[in-house]
């Protein structure tokens, strides 16, 4: 008789994968092309530990992103969708973290603050990293998260 196979994890098991959040990022409803082009930025932005080819289909619901984060390490989910008055966003931590929610009033996409600066550079070398962070900024970032004020 053979051998019994084991499973492969799609993330494979390194301590530091682990311990760095990975995120997805998802739009909800019709939203219409530029915050469509918004959701590819901030994809572009998070680069480094969110998925960035995700597709997502008009059927797919919200329980399906929530069980297939926990399998590959997602611990973060920003939604983006728009109402009559402006743009949302919706920071969740998973598996049953708080959510944060913004009102985005204005934005501007990259490629228009590309298009504005007089000596352009190669911007798709700046995203492979990911960026150095502040221990202060990530102190406040940890101390909003992990209020209890859940909406």
């Amino acid at each position: 008789m053979g051998k019994a196979r084991k499973k492969k994890h799609p993330h494979g098991s390194s301590g530091q994968e682990t311990a760095v959040p990975h995120s997805m990022v998802i739009q909800r409803g019709k939203v219409g092309r530029l915050v469509d082009a918004l959701v590819l930025d901030i994809r572009k932005v998070m680069e480094p530990y969110t998925a960035q080819k995700l597709k997502t289909l008009k059927n797919n619901i919200l329980k399906d992103f929530i069980h297939v984060a926990g399998p590959y390490g997602v611990t973060h989910l920003l939604l983006l969708s728009k109402s009559e008055v402006s743009a949302n966003l919706r920071i969740c931590r998973l598996p049953r973290g708080p959510t944060i929610t913004f009102h985005i009033l204005s934005f501007s996409l990259c490629k228009d603050v590309v298009s504005s600066v007089k000596h352009a550079t190669n911007t798709q070398q700046l995203f492979t990293h990911p960026p150095l962070v502040r221990p202060r900024c990530t102190e406040v970032l940890v101390a909003i998260l992990s209020t209890d004020c859940v909406e």
